[in-house]
């Protein structure tokens, strides 16, 4: 049976125990999150809807019956037919055979193209599996209101299935919103509070209000595992799918771009669910894709991975984590942090490891917000420019066991890999759902991948 457990505090809920978004013990500065435990991943062939396919591998399915989940998604199918003129489906595995020749990538690169969605991003995924979570729960929430931050996808996804289901939203955003993501929120019925950031006052203040608003009662609605672990359940049909497009030759190769961190968690935790970690020669080695604007998950990883070669007995160059010191150790120590992140890759399972990782948890530094100085980061890939990557720690843990590492981009990257891929492709991605793929450009100019490459493009150009 799936259960779910906390990693720090080792708490077990399982399914008809009420209705759990965060661990209940989290109510200190260390770190706790839940997560549906490890199983080999079940699908139903016979199916295209995406949740029916993999229905047996959600916990909330476990916390009801089979029949009033398939009727939740007919309705929600049935709205998206009206609303969108298409339901819910698995998305195409794209080959980019053309765009990897113009990036001089000798190699096969396929695009997981998530612009077709209902909403046109991603995050459609993550929100239909806490919608499916709250369908399970036997005291209906109507009452409640749900509540979000976000600054674009998350909360279009999040205002177009409150509607679908009938129940109040407000979304807490930046200041640096669009107006005409205002408005679309306001034409799905939900309401909205532009937050603005106080000088001396680090961290997102959306994510402040909507933190505030939990503590009043609200249901976090929200793509943050900490806050509401359902999110990366539903997310993580992405890799459950793309398995099986892509058989039995894997990518060699991740490259998925991270804000906040639900996509990188939800497909890393999907990858241990598919015991990929016990197949050496099939698992992809997983690379995080951030800007030089706001790289708070780069300076997490390096952090743990000077305290993991400290106890391993081996050395590592890196002078400090402000952020000239990583871009410095990233920029000119590849060929020292990438051995190392082969080293620790063979050594996971072992306690001096798994030690580090499971101290990181009771460790507020890895949790502490981007620095800005009371400033907004500001880049062409703004989707991604969370001030702290909630879900750090299931995506440090994915980076170790594979081999993974950190690629921190400039403008001119982001810029040239989106137009690349507007040219290239006829698909209408944006410059955040095109990050990925500027990771991958960054390290094959710099001779540090050759292989095989899968990016995902997360998000529709509304502009």
């Amino acid at each position: 049976m799936i259960v779910l457990s906390c990693p720090n505090c080792h708490i077990e809920l399982r399914a008809g125990d009420g209705i759990h978004f965060a661990c209940p013990n989290a109510f200190d500065n260390r770190h706790h999150y839940l997560e549906p435990s490890a199983s080999p991943v079940l699908t139903d062939p016979s199916q295209l809807n995406p949740y029916m396919r993999f229905r047996k591998n959600f916990f909330s399915y476990h916390a009801d019956r089979d029949q009033l989940w398939s009727s939740d998604l007919k309705n929600l199918d049935a709205y998206f037919m009206q609303r969108f003129g298409k339901p819910m489906r698995i998305t195409p595995l794209v080959d980019a055979t053309e765009l990897a020749a113009e990036l001089n990538h000798d190699a096969p690169l396929w695009i997981k193209d998530e612009t077709g969605q209902p909403g046109g991003s991603h995050k459609i995924r993550h929100l239909l599996g806490t919608a499916l979570y709250l369908k399970s729960n036997p005291k209906p929430a109507q009452k409640q209101h749900l509540a979000i931050y976000s600054c674009g996808n998350a909360a279009r996804s999040a205002a177009i299935l409150a509607e679908a289901t009938g129940m109040p939203l407000c979304v807490y955003l930046p200041e640096s919103v669009r107006p005409s993501i205002v408005e679309q929120l306001h034409e799905y019925g939900a309401q909205t509070q532009i937050c603005a950031r106080t000088p001396g006052i680090e961290g997102d203040p959306s994510y402040l209000a909507f933190h505030h608003a939990l503590k009043k009662g609200a249901i976090p609605f929200s793509c943050s595992g900490p806050d509401n672990w359902s999110n990366l359940e539903g997310g993580k049909t992405l890799i459950w799918e793309c398995q099986e497009q892509w058989g039995e030759k894997p990518p060699e190769a991740i490259y998925i771009q991270v804000g906040g961190g639900a996509l990188a968690a939800s497909a890393l935790l999907a990858l241990e669910d598919s015991k990929m970690k016990s197949r050496k020669n099939s698992q992809p080695r997983v690379c995080v894709v951030q800007t030089q604007s706001c790289f708070p998950l780069a300076r997490i990883y390096l952090g743990l991975l000077k305290k993991l070669t400290d106890k391993i007995g081996l050395k590592m160059s890196l002078s400090g984590l402000n952020p000239s010191q990583i871009l410095n150790y990233l920029d000119f120590y590849f060929e020292e942090y990438s051995k190392l992140a082969s080293i620790v890759s063979g050594q996971f399972e072992k306690d001096q490891v798994q030690s580090v990782l499971c101290e990181s948890l009771n460790q507020p530094i890895w949790q502490e917000p981007w620095t800005s100085g009371g400033k907004a980061p500001a880049s062409l890939a703004y989707g991604i420019l969370d001030d702290v990557t909630y879900d750090w720690y299931p995506i440090i843990r994915g980076l170790f066991a594979s081999g993974g590492w950190p690629v921190v981009v400039n403008e001119d990257e982001l810029s040239v890999a989106n137009k690349k891929a507007r040219t290239l492709t006829d698909i209408p991605v944006d410059a955040t759902g095109t990050s990925g793929l500027a990771g991958l450009l960054h390290d094959v100019s710099q001779g540090r991948h050759q292989g095989s490459a899968l990016v995902f493009f997360t998000g529709k150009d509304e502009a």
